[in-house]
């Protein structure tokens, strides 16, 4: 490999990463105050409606930390396989996957075990979750579950054979497991001085520096990074980090490689608290269409409906809730049921109020009639409480912690 210091962990120092922490205070104090309006707002749902909402935001983080690394995965296989790895009640049992139970499984365990303290065996943990599809492949050479040994260095590149763009170049793999170690000791090591999001920030970045496995460290290093976010929080985070990471995927590939060359990670940090931010605001939106959920069937626990008519709202709510266009063949698939009967079906839903119409004849279609959207501009001042990065004490600091 060539000798020239291009990467951090070539470079002399690292990972003592450096940062101007007034610099980074506005998007860092953004992050506390919407996490902060997420926590007061959860902590207003009953016990049902926390774990409903906890159930969307880890579909979306399945969902979402699966499609940065461009896989496209079955939202219903997704939704079936965190049920059953949560123990619930699952009703569409034949479309769970092999990948997508992976992910799943691997999001279940992250936010179930998030106060175990980090170690290499909870990666691995994760490791061999998300990549059981491989695991299981006789014609694979990826090892899963351990950190890689290969003698070749690991070379991220792009772009037709012959005309390949390197991204990154790793560390050797000799180097990987004291590497790891360093970075384990200094995630389980309280730090007065570093909030949570900083924290966070700078362990996904120093893992994806190391990139210690031969397949799927972004989603355990996003994995790493929710976990430094729960253990801030006292509780399973569940802001919509990967989806707002998704949202903006390539800015996030870019911030990752312009990092990987610079050991003041003011922009990194910058970067990452922002998007964690618009994670907070995601999951409140989740929690808004929780309530929604619960309006609309307090609206209508009096009406006389089939178990075909329930079926079929609550799946309206948990696919697109706003504009799903039911038909009459939609129902009768959904529900196995006749045409005439589906008909008839959504023609009292429609009467009850529950359903809205549009279009004509052969072209109509049904939505849900949802109740006024939660106003949670009140949380937002009552979690204003639990607000605890101040200006005072980051004045005049000009860099990151001991590492």
């Amino acid at each position: 490999m060539n000798n020239q210091k291009i990467y951090t962990w070539q470079q002399e120092g690292w990972p003592r990463y450096t940062y101007s922490r007034d610099d980074v205070f506005g998007s860092v104090l953004a992050y506390e105050r919407a996490a902060g309006s997420f926590k007061g707002a959860f902590r207003q749902l009953t016990p049902e409606q926390q774990g409903q909402s906890a159930l969307e935001c880890m579909i979306s983080t399945a969902m979402n930390t699966s499609a940065i690394e461009g896989e496209d995965l079955d939202e219903l296989s997704i939704r079936s396989s965190i049920r059953a790895h949560l123990n619930m009640p699952v009703l569409e049992t034949h479309r769970r996957e092999m990948r997508a139970d992976g992910v799943s499984a691997m999001t279940v365990e992250a936010k179930v075990s998030f106060n175990e303290p980090l170690s290499s065996g909870w990666l691995h943990r994760l490791h061999k979750m998300v990549l059981a599809h491989i695991e299981v492949s006789t014609f694979s050479d990826v090892l899963v579950g351990q950190y890689r040994i290969t003698e070749h260095d690991m070379v991220i590149q792009s772009g037709p054979i012959g005309r390949e763009v390197v991204h990154y170049v790793a560390p050797p793999s000799k180097d990987v497991p004291a590497m790891m170690d360093e970075l384990i000791s200094w995630c389980v090591k309280p730090e007065s001085n570093v909030s949570g999001i900083e924290k966070a920030a700078l362990a996904h970045l120093w893992f994806e520096t190391i990139h210690p496995y031969d397949d799927g460290n972004g989603r355990i290093g996003r994995a790493l990074a929710e976990k430094m976010l729960s253990e801030d929080l006292g509780f399973p985070s569940v802001g919509n980090l990967s989806e707002a990471i998704y949202a903006d995927k390539n800015e996030y590939h870019q911030q990752l490689n312009d990092a990987s060359k610079s050991l003041d990670v003011t922009a990194w940090v910058n970067w990452f608290a922002c998007t964690a931010a618009k994670g907070q605001e995601l999951a409140l939106g989740v929690i808004d269409g929780v309530m929604e959920k619960a309006r609309f069937w307090h609206q209508h626990e009096n009406k006389p409906m089939s178990q075909r008519q329930e079926k079929a709202i609550n799946k309206m709510f948990d696919l697109n809730s706003r504009d799903f266009g039911m038909t009459a063949a939609k129902y009768g698939s959904m529900t196995k049921c006749s045409k005439a009967t589906a008909t008839r079906d959504i023609t009292e839903l429609a009467g009850w109020g529950c359903f809205v119409s549009s279009g004509k004849g052969k072209g109509i279609k049904y939505n849900l009639v949802i109740p006024p959207v939660l106003d949670l501009n009140s949380l937002k001042l009552d979690a204003a409480i639990d607000v605890e990065f101040s200006r005072e004490g980051h004045k005049g600091a000009d860099s990151g912690p001991s590492m």
